[in-house]
């Protein structure tokens, strides 16, 4: 019986007209249905009496659980036919190998997650500098466009009267430009570290924190300015 690649036990006997191949297979996709919320502690033991149609005394057979789930029933049969010991015995032989391919199985798919976790972080990171990258060079060519075309830069008019004189417009799109410029980088920046501290268990909770630590300054100063905007 495999959890996954882990052997937990073996069945050597049939039960009931089911072959042991057939029980092992039985046990197996039991067991891989409990794995998800199970804990190696949950694999428990349960002596029970079953009636035999062709024996008026009732037989013993033991049940090996996890959690509520009922994984095999074990005979004196299988008992005899792994090492001879008790039925007791063996089955505390069987549930300890369902722990241990409990324990076995959630340590591989830690590090499973965990080496997934930080390819991920690898792989946002190279696609952050690269944006970071891209939007330096978007704006490093609005500006060059600016600067060699300022004959390209209207006048901004409400009707004959001139608001704002191109020069005055230029300088504000190239303010405009360098600020969104960073802001953008440091939002992409942002982005990639939340992303990074959500992918481990460890730093999830930081996460919050991180983003009160920013937004909240922000946040107060749209707050204290929209109560003054019935006063203006």
């Amino acid at each position: 019986m495999r959890l996954h690649d882990t052997v937990a036990f073996v069945i050597r006997t049939a039960y009931r007209g089911r072959s042991p191949e057939r029980r092992a297979q039985d046990a197996s996709k039991a067991l891989s249905d409990a794995f998800t919320d199970a804990s190696p502690d949950d694999g428990r033991v349960e002596i029970v009496s079953e009636s035999d149609p062709g024996n008026s005394t009732p037989s013993q057979i033991a049940v090996v659980y996890v959690g509520k789930t009922p994984i095999v029933q074990l005979t004196p049969d299988d008992a005899s036919a792994g090492k001879d010991v008790s039925l007791a015995v063996h089955a505390d032989g069987v549930a300890s190998g369902v722990r241990e391919a409990i324990r076995a199985e959630k340590e591989r798919s830690a590090v499973a997650s965990r080496v997934f976790s930080i390819s991920l972080v690898v792989f946002f990171f190279v696609v952050t500098i690269y944006l970071i990258r891209r939007i330096g060079e978007f704006a490093d060519r609005a500006n060059g466009w600016l600067r060699t075309h300022p004959d390209r830069i209207p006048a901004i008019r409400v009707r004959r009267l001139e608001v704002v004189n191109p020069a005055m417009l230029r300088s504000g799109l190239a303010l405009t430009i360098s600020v969104g410029k960073w802001l953008a980088q440091f939002g992409i920046l942002y982005a990639w570290l939340i992303a990074a501290l959500s992918l481990f268990e460890s730093t999830r909770a930081y996460t919050t924190r991180l983003t009160g630590f920013i937004f909240e300054p922000f946040a107060s100063l749209a707050s204290r300015i929209a109560t003054t905007l019935p006063i203006a």
